[in-house]
């Protein structure tokens, strides 16, 4: 017979290692995010049926974001860990851009990677079957000002007017 305090060790390193094992199983979802050279303003990553397939290379989903900041994706939205990196064009290649950090010191110059988010929208799809699009968000920028915040709004609402005329084609 075990003393009453090795009992409950024993099921307390059980529970840790059953919860270790389901941290190190999870898949995380690894993409890069490519800019246009000089790219402001805000992106939106919307994952639907006929998108366009993202190229992988190293075990990472390569997305090259066009000028107009919107991309269609054929693929599911993963929900779970996130592994994102941002780049953007140069003349020597692609150089990485860091998402904000709220307390930390912003390089003057420097532009940086605002506003992170996922967003559902309640919509159609071709022949009017509804649908619920899920898209990731963000914003690319030198600095934030009072606009930005009030222009992703506008810019988010112009997703849900793309989503619906591209329901009715």
């Amino acid at each position: 017979m075990y003393p009453k305090f090795d009992r409950p060790c024993k099921i307390r390193n059980l529970l840790f290692c059953i919860i270790l094992i389901s941290l190190i199983s999870c898949k995380a979802d690894k993409i890069d995010f490519y800019l246009p050279g000089n790219f402001n303003g805000d992106v939106a990553i919307l994952y639907v049926n006929n998108g366009t397939e993202p190229t992988v290379e190293n075990g990472r989903q390569k997305i090259f974001i066009p000028d107009s900041g919107i991309v269609f994706i054929d693929q599911q939205y993963t929900e779970g860990q996130i592994d994102y990196k941002y780049y953007i064009k140069t003349g020597q290649g692609y150089t990485k851009l860091d998402a904000f950090a709220t307390g930390t010191d912003i390089v003057h110059g420097k532009k940086y990677i605002y506003f992170e988010r996922t967003m559902g929208f309640d919509t159609k799809e071709e022949h009017g079957k509804p649908a619920y699009i899920l898209g990731h968000f963000f914003y690319v920028g030198k600095q934030l000002d009072s606009t930005a915040a009030t222009n992703r709004f506008f810019f988010e609402n112009k997703i849900i007017e793309i989503l619906e005329n591209r329901a009715t084609k």
